[in-house]
């Protein structure tokens, strides 16, 4: 049961997980500057690039494509799979 928590912390506490979080939280604010009306809508948002940067990072991961690296972070894939799904959230929103 230890080894499970030791290892979720781990991974939370990563620098390519805190790097891929704030990534997200940026794009999203950013996003929702441009665009948002309420908190509701930054909500939606910080999920869905959330969702978008996790997705991006795992089809970097199984197709083996790197354009641009920091570490395990497949920055411009990832980046693009969180610009997509923000793009996909506006049209429910």
């Amino acid at each position: 049961m230890a080894e499970s928590g030791q290892f979720l912390n781990s991974i939370i506490w990563s620098p390519p997980f805190i790097l891929g979080a704030l990534l997200s939280i940026f794009y999203a604010s950013l996003y929702h500057l441009w665009g948002g009306s309420g908190l509701r809508d930054l909500i939606i948002y910080l999920i869905a690039a959330g969702c978008g940067f996790a997705l991006g990072q795992g089809a970097c991961a199984i197709m083996q494509f790197e354009l641009f690296q920091i570490g395990h972070l497949c920055v411009v894939e990832a980046s693009v799979g969180a610009w997509l799904a923000l793009l996909i959230a506006r049209l429910f929103v």
